[in-house]
């Protein structure tokens, strides 16, 4: 009988050296820190001679422009694609989750990656810029 209370007492001695061991374990490892996501890096806006012989933006185009755009449908139209440069498969379905056609038109593109601004035209001078809305010209 005392060999049996002898089994007992050193399989409740491990069990609690190991839940010691655990918690001590839990208690004291490194803290990883949480991960980020890096922000966008920015990419300039065509100029308007880029603008005029790049559009419409069409599968298989490559470069800025389409980096550009994808960057506009991750940053403001709610979806989430690689920013690569080569407008293909996963683009094109982007574009057209988000509600636009392709080829992307240059009205199109300039809602996909600046939605928060409007076209407004001077009166006297007939000259258009884009403002935020509530922001007079």
């Amino acid at each position: 009988m005392a060999n049996s209370n002898t089994g007992i007492i050193i399989g409740v001695v491990i069990t609690v050296v190991v839940v010691a061991g655990v918690v001590i374990y839990v208690a004291t490892r490194p803290k990883t820190p949480p991960k980020t996501k890096p922000a966008p890096t920015p990419i300039a806006p065509p100029t308007p001679a880029q603008a005029a012989a790049s559009f419409p933006i069409q599968y298989g185009a490559t470069g800025d422009l389409v980096k550009a755009l994808q960057q506009g449908l991750n940053q403001y139209q709610g979806v989430s694609i690689a920013v690569d440069g080569l407008f293909g498969a996963a683009t094109n379905a982007a574009v057209s989750t988000a509600g636009f056609t392709v080829p992307v038109s240059l009205a199109d593109f300039d809602e996909i990656t600046a939605p928060d601004y409007t076209e407004v035209t001077d009166p006297t001078t007939g000259l258009v810029s884009d403002v935020k809305p509530n922001a007079t010209a």
